[in-house]
């Protein structure tokens, strides 16, 4: 046969998804004001190399979001004209 030993004896790689997976949902939690990008800064100063493309994709599929900032109310007053 014609085939190639590269095809015949394939080899997956290991999945490093779940590792990086559980280490951003845990820098998630940490930082809950810290969106795909800046967990990305700090995946890149632990030592991974990682792509934010796929930073993205992971914390997109963790179904996890930036936590909206509640506005300040404003206590009701009366307005005092200036004479």
């Amino acid at each position: 046969m014609n085939i190639s030993t590269s095809v015949f004896r394939y080899r997956a790689r290991p999945d490093t998804s779940r590792q990086l997976h559980e280490r951003i949902v845990s820098l998630a939690g940490q930082r809950q004001r810290f969106g795909y990008r800046r967990i990305h800064i700090l995946l890149r100063r632990e030592g991974l190399c990682v792509n934010v493309k796929r930073v993205y994709r992971l914390y997109r599929n963790a179904g996890l979001a930036v936590r909206k900032r509640s506005r300040k109310r404003i206590g009701l007053t009366e307005r005092v004209n200036c004479p």
